[in-house]
């Protein structure tokens, strides 16, 4: 089973923020981007692949992650998705 880690941006810190959890959220009302969930991939240095983060595939432009129908994967082209190979 994979590590459920969330990250966000925090607008008045202007940093990215970590959580190790889904119940340590901050409150609505609090300043901050979009709530992303770690992939449970990295990247050829080791570091935490996250929902939105860009990448370039092998053989491919720059990708931005993406979760679409219950996977993470990246997104081609409007109709066209290909979920992460390990």
């Amino acid at each position: 089973m994979r590590t459920l880690k969330f990250r966000l941006y925090d607008k008045t810190e202007k940093r990215m923020k970590f959580l190790d959890s889904i119940w340590n959220m901050p409150d609505p009302s609090y300043d901050f981007d979009e709530i992303q969930q770690f992939t449970g991939l990295l990247d050829r240095n080791g570091k935490e692949i996250y929902e939105g983060d860009l990448v370039k595939y092998p053989n491919s432009d720059v990708v931005e992650v993406i979760f679409h129908k219950g996977t993470f994967c990246y997104k081609m082209s409007e109709r066209n998705y290909h979920i992460f190979d390990e």
